[in-house]
């Protein structure tokens, strides 16, 4: 996926929906097992990706874009 988006030219960014609860201001308030016990939060802090405006994709370069990425899917 990340190489379909670079050779797109898409601006994103890795991990950008972080757990807040792995947050320093919350360390003192919340134990690890609880961290660890919110699944889907965790796997969305590991493995997210963020997709900045790309304003410069016009509307051949979305369809492209989604051929692309479509291929991917199984």
């Amino acid at each position: 996926i990340l190489t379909i988006l670079d050779k797109n030219s898409v601006e994103y960014r890795l991990g950008s929906l972080g757990n807040q609860l792995r947050q320093p201001y919350l360390k003192r308030l919340v134990n690890k097992k609880r961290i660890i016990s919110l699944k889907n939060t965790e796997h969305m802090h590991f493995f997210s990706v963020y997709f900045g405006n790309n304003q410069f994709l016009d509307q051949n370069k979305i369809r492209k874009l989604c051929k692309d990425l479509n291929s991917l899917v199984i």
